[in-house]
C-alpha cells in the first residue's frame, strides 16, 4: 500500500505546487477541512442533544423534552446547511484537479508522437479510458478519502473523548483481585475498530488486484465494440458478424470469470463488514449493560455511549469502512501511473532525425530499417532529395517503403543511420486513408491549419479543383466525414489539403491508389502547377505516376 500510497501523491503534487493553481486549490481545501471540523463538532452536539432527550424521556421533564426537540431541528439545519457547503466547494475543488490533471496528462500524451509510439510499441493499453474514467475516479477519491480521513481524525478525538468521560472506569473481579480499566469503553471501541480492520483486509485484500483486472477487461470490450462500430461497412461487406460476435463474445467472457472472482471476494467481505456492523449495535450496550441495570448510567448516557462507540469504532476502522474506496484508488492511480511510465522520454533513436538550417535537401545516410525486435527489414543507404525534385520510392511489397517515409517523419526509430530536413520546411505527410475527424467539412477540409485560416470561397473553388464539386457546397455541414466519403472522395479531399496547406516537402503513401488513372493524373498534375518549388516523394505501386517521378529511389531486402 505504501508505494500506490507514494505514487497517488506523485500524481496529486503538480497541481497542488503549480503557482497558477495553488492558492485557489489550498484555500478550497482549508475551507472543507474548516467545515468538515465544524460538521465533527455538530455531531458532537448532537450526541449532547440525544443524551438530554432520552435523560427527559427517562425522568418524564416535558420542558426539558421539547427543549431537546427544538435544539435537535436547529443542530440538523446546522448539520444540513454545512454538509451542502461542503460538498459544493468539494465539487469546485474535484474539477479543478480534474481539469489541471487531464489537461497535464492529454498534453503529455500528444507531446511530440508520444500517442503514436505507445500505440506503435503497445506500451499501454486503452489510454482513452484512463484520461476519462481514471483520472475522475482518482481525484473523487482522493479527495473524498482523504476528507473521510481527516472527518474520523476529529471523530476519534471527540467522541473517543465522550467515551472516555462518560462510561468511566470499568471494574472486573478476577481471582479474588480487583480490576479497574480508566476509559474501558474507550478501549473496547479501538479493540472492535482494529479487530475489524483485521478481519476486513483478511477477507478481501485480493479485491485489489481483481479491480485493475476488472477495468482492464472492461475497456478492451468497450474498444472492440468501438472497432466494430468504425469498421461496420468492411464487417458488413466480409460478412464478418458471427466471427465478431464470437470474439466479443470471448472478450466479455473475460469480464464475466473476473466478475464472479470479485462475487466471490465480494461475499467474504460482505459478511465480515455486516456482521461487524451488526454486532457493534449490542457491545456497548453488553458493555456497560452492569452499570445501567445498577443505576450508575442514565438511559440519556447510554444512548449518547452508542452513538460515541459507533463513530470512535468507524473511525479506527476506517480502514475497513473505506476498503472498496481504496482498492479502487489504487487500481485508478496503478492505471495512470502505466499511463506515465509509457510516456517517459523514449531511448535514444536508432534513425536519427535532424533539422538543419543550413541545408534546403532532405537527405539520408547509411539509413538501414528494421523491425521493432531488432530483425533487419531493408537497406536503403544514401538519398538526396533536392527542393522540387519529384521522387518515386519502389521496391518488392513488404520491404520497407512506407516505413521508409514513417523513418522520415521520426516515427520510425528501429534501424540505423541518419536523416537530415531543412530546418524551416513545411513538411507534409499523405498516408493512403487520411485522417478525417468530425466537425465541418470546412475544418476537416483545412486540417491542421486552424479553423477560419482560409475563407469559403478559396476552399470551394479549391474542392472543384479537386473534382469534389458536389461538395462545394457543404462546407458548413457537420458529419464523420470519413464514414461519410467514398475512399477515392477521401483521397481527393486529401490533395486539396496540400494544396492548401503548400507544403515545402511533400511524402505521399499510395495517396492515389483509390483514384482512376484520369483524376489520379489531374491531381499530381495540380500538384506540379500549383507548387512548382514542392519536393515530392511518393510511395505507389503504379507505373501510371513514373511520368510525374524523373527519379526513383530502390529499397532493397538486407543481403
Amino acid at each position: 500500500m505504501i508505494p500506490v500510497t507514494q505514487t497517488a501523491l506523485g500524481l496529486a503534487k503538480p497541481y497542488w505546487t503549480d503557482p497558477a493553481q495553488r492558492r485557489i486549490a489550498w484555500g478550497l481545501a482549508l475551507a472543507i477541512i474548516v467545515l468538515a471540523v465544524a460538521f465533527t463538532g455538530l455531531n458532537l452536539w448532537l450526541t449532547e442533544i440525544n443524551k438530554a432527550f432520552y435523560d427527559a424521556l427517562q425522568t418524564l421533564n416535558a420542558a426539558a423534552f421539547y427543549s431537546a426537540v427544538t435544539l435537535f431541528f436547529g443542530a440538523v439545519a446546522i448539520l444540513v446547511t454545512v454538509a451542502t457547503a461542503a460538498q459544493y466547494l468539494e465539487q469546485a475543488l474535484d474539477i479543478r484537479w480534474r481539469r489541471h490533471l487531464t489537461e497535464n496528462l492529454v498534453g503529455r500524451w500528444l507531446d511530440g508522437d508520444t500517442f503514436y509510439r505507445i500505440e506503435r510499441d503497445s506500451l499501454c493499453d486503452n489510454p482513452d479510458q484512463r484520461l476519462t474514467e481514471d483520472i475522475a475516479e482518482y481525484v473523487r477519491l482522493m479527495l473524498s478519502l482523504t476528507k473521510g480521513f481527516i472527518v474520523n481524525l476529529g471523530s476519534l478525538g471527540t467522541m473517543g473523548w465522550v467515551l472516555w468521560q462518560s462510561a468511566g472506569p470499568m471494574s472486573f473481579d478476577i481471582g479474588g483481585s480487583t480490576l479497574t480499566i480508566p476509559g474501558y469503553l474507550f478501549w473496547l471501541a479501538v479493540f472492535w475498530g482494529v479487530l475489524q480492520t483485521l478481519v476486513t483486509h483478511l477477507a478481501g485484500h485480493r479485491l485489489a488486484g481483481l479491480t485493475v483486472a476488472q477495468q482492464s477487461f472492461e475497456a478492451d470490450y468497450r474498444f472492440a465494440l468501438a472497432k466494430v462500430r468504425e469498421a461496420s461497412e468492411q464487417i458488413a461487406l466480409y460478412r464478418g458478424q458471427a466471427v465478431e460476435q464470437r470474439r466479443l463474445n470471448g472478450l466479455f467472457g473475460e469480464i464475466v470469470r473476473n466478475w464472479q472472482q470479485i462475487m466471490r471476494q465480494n461475499i467474504y467481505l460482505g459478511v465480515a463488514t455486516t456482521s461487524f456492523s451488526v454486532i457493534a449495535v449490542l457491545v456497548p450496550i453488553i458493555a456497560v449493560s452492569p452499570k445501567v441495570l445498577s443505576g450508575e448510567l442514565s438511559l440519556g448516557t447510554l444512548m449518547q455511549d452508542i452513538s460515541a462507540f459507533a463513530a470512535t469504532t468507524a473511525a479506527v476502522a476506517w480502514f475497513a469502512l473505506s476498503y472498496r474506496d481504496l482498492f479502487q484508488l489504487s487500481a485508478r492511480t496503478r492505471r495512470l501511473e502505466a499511463m506515465r511510465r509509457a510516456m517517459a522520454p523514449p531511448p535514444p533513436p536508432g534513425i536519427r532525425v535532424q533539422r538543419d538550417p543550413a541545408t534546403d535537401d532532405v537527405a539520408g545516410r547509411q539509413v538501414a530499417l528494421a523491425l521493432p525486435d531488432g530483425r533487419p527489414l531493408s537497406r536503403v543507404g544514401e538519398f538526396l532529395f533536392e527542393p522540387g525534385a519529384r521522387w518515386m520510392v519502389r521496391g518488392p511489397s513488404g520491404v520497407g517503403k512506407s516505413t521508409l517515409l514513417r523513418a522520415i517523419a521520426g516515427l520510425w526509430p528501429f534501424g540505423g543511420g541518419e536523416v537530415c530536413l531543412p530546418a524551416g520546411a513545411r513538411v507534409m505527410f499523405m498516408p493512403q486513408k487520411s485522417y478525417l475527424g468530425d466537425g465541418t467539412l470546412r475544418d476537416t477540409l483545412t486540417y491542421p491549419a486552424e479553423p477560419g485560416s482560409a475563407d469559403d470561397t478559396s476552399l470551394a473553388q479549391l474542392l472543384r479543383d479537386c473534382r469534389l464539386p458536389h461538395l462545394a457546397d457543404r462546407l458548413n455541414e457537420t458529419a464523420r466525414w470519413g464514414h461519410r466519403l467514398s475512399p477515392g472522395e477521401q483521397q481527393r479531399l486529401a490533395f486539396a489539403r496540400a494544396l492548401l496547406y503548400r507544403p515545402d516537402i511533400l511524402f505521399m503513401d499510395e495517396s492515389s491508389s483509390a483514384l482512376d488513372n484520369d483524376t489520379e493524373a489531374h491531381l499530381y498534375q495540380m500538384v506540379i502547377d500549383r507548387l512548382p518549388d514542392c519536393t515530392v516523394v511518393s510511395v505507389a505501386h503504379r507505373t501510371t505516376l513514373e511520368v510525374f517521378h524523373p527519379n526513383t529511389l530502390h529499397v532493397t531486402a538486407p543481403a
